[in-house]
């Protein structure tokens, strides 16, 4: 008897989509796959988005003067120099906080009766209802900051101490003006110090530094003039300007 030839069977491999069922149903489900996949796509795009529309770039810092508190004479002048104080303060500290005003930040001459008055002392960051003697300009329930009066004046101190009055309350703003305490104080006095400095202030700079080194104990006083600062740290942290 004639052997019967044996057939050469070939192990055909299942497709990719078969292992965990039939063809016909990878095809039915797939594209459902798909169009949930697409869905869950564009909400995503959708909140990368308003995600990134909400932290875009930082809105530069804007100040305007008042016109009815400032001189007309001087106006041009000192706008320029709130300028450049706006964005050199936006360099030192990038970003902006909720509260900031995207129209801008009103800055005016407070009333020389508002010098006595220990509610808003000049000069101050005010936040909220319209006080009295505020000008039009100052609407309600935005940004505002009083300077004193000083910052007219005709010596050398006078430009410098609207640079450093200007700088000081934008620092408050741009760690939110609705807050206070010493720390921020504290923060502010170095922003302004280091504004002082950038815009070539240092006559002005070097003489607040020795107003505020002179309220320190001798010790610390003595550490800061010889430049002793590990020295001045270590008193700092023993506790010297509590005795």
């Amino acid at each position: 008897m004639a052997k019967k030839k044996k057939q050469n069977k070939t192990k055909q491999s299942k497709p990719p989509f078969q292992r965990q069922g039939s063809l016909q149903s990878v095809k039915t489900v797939f594209p459902k796959r798909r169009r949930v996949l697409l869905v869950v796509g564009v909400l995503l795009a959708l909140v990368m988005w308003a995600f990134i529309w909400r932290w875009r770039s930082p809105v530069d810092t804007r100040v305007l003067l008042d016109q009815e508190t400032f001189p007309l004479s001087r106006y041009r002048e000192m706008q320029m120099i709130a300028d450049k104080v706006a964005l050199t303060v936006d360099q030192v500290i990038p970003g902006q906080v909720e509260s900031f005003p995207d129209s801008g930040i009103v800055c005016y001459i407070a009333p020389k009766a508002w010098n006595d008055d220990h509610l808003h002392p000049p000069p101050i960051t005010l936040v909220g209802p319209k006080q009295n003697g505020e000008p039009e300009s100052a609407h309600q329930n935005t940004v505002r900051i009083a300077v004193n009066d000083q910052v007219l004046s005709s010596t050398y101190a006078g430009e410098a101490e609207f640079v450093f009055e200007l700088t000081h309350e934008l620092a408050h703003v741009k760690m939110d003006a609705r807050y206070d305490n010493y720390l921020v104080e504290t923060f502010a006095v170095a922003v302004s110090l280091k504004v002082l400095r950038e815009l070539g202030y240092n006559q002005y700079r070097n003489d607040t530094v020795r107003l505020y080194t002179h309220r320190l104990p001798e010790g610390i006083q003595s550490a800061i003039e010889r430049k002793a600062w590990n020295e001045a740290a270590l008193q700092w942290q023993s506790g010297a300007l509590l005795r």
